[in-house]
Parts: structure tokens; C-alpha cells; sequence
């Protein structure tokens, strides 16, 4: 009886454990007000679009990823290609960035 009774407070154990952790990894997960990646994208193709509304040219995505704590933008105006970097708050657009290491 006692080999039973372990197994079974090991059983809710494991199991509040899991939702625990479940509820957790849903906390940080929450949409905190900052843009998605690809939000991030089109955030910052639509801002340099807007930019360049007066030259009759367009910037398009090439792509985006999450590099060292900020969106890195791959994207085309005319035929040349540019990285351009996003905060991940979508609040700050800059259009270089200097390798330290």
C-alpha cells in the first residue's frame, strides 16, 4: 500500500509539474506588444517604403531572422540587396551595424 501511495504523489507531481510548466512557457510566449518577425518585416519594408515614396522605387523582404537580440532585414531596392536591423519593440530601424568580434 505504501509503494502505491508514492507512486501516486509522484503521478501529481509530474503532473503539476508539466501544467506548471505549461502555464509558464504560455506566460513568456504572451504577446507582450512587440511586433512578431514578421510583423517586424513588413513594419520595416512599409517605413522604408514610405521613405522612398518620392524615387519611384520599392523595397522588397528577402528575408528575416532573429540575430543577436534584434531583427536583421534582408531586403531589395532595385537591384541591390541591403541588411537593415529592427529592435525587436519594432521601435528603432537602423540600416548598419559594426561586427565587434
Amino acid at each position: 500500500m505504501n509503494m502505491s501511495k508514492n507512486i501516486t504523489v509522484i503521478i501529481i507531481f509530474a503532473a503539476v509539474l508539466t501544467i506548471g510548466l505549461g502555464f509558464f512557457n504560455l506566460w513568456q510566449n504572451q504577446n507582450n506588444g512587440d511586433p512578431s518577425i514578421n510583423e517586424a518585416g513588413k513594419l520595416a519594408i512599409d517605413f522604408i517604403n514610405q521613405a522612398l515614396e518620392g524615387d519611384s522605387v520599392a523595397a522588397s523582404l528577402l528575408g528575416i531572422t532573429e540575430e543577436s537580440g534584434v531583427y536583421k532585414i534582408h531586403l531589395k531596392i532595385k537591384d541591390t540587396e541591403y541588411d537593415s536591423f529592427l529592435t525587436k519593440d519594432g521601435k528603432y530601424l537602423f540600416s548598419s551595424a559594426f561586427n565587434l568580434h
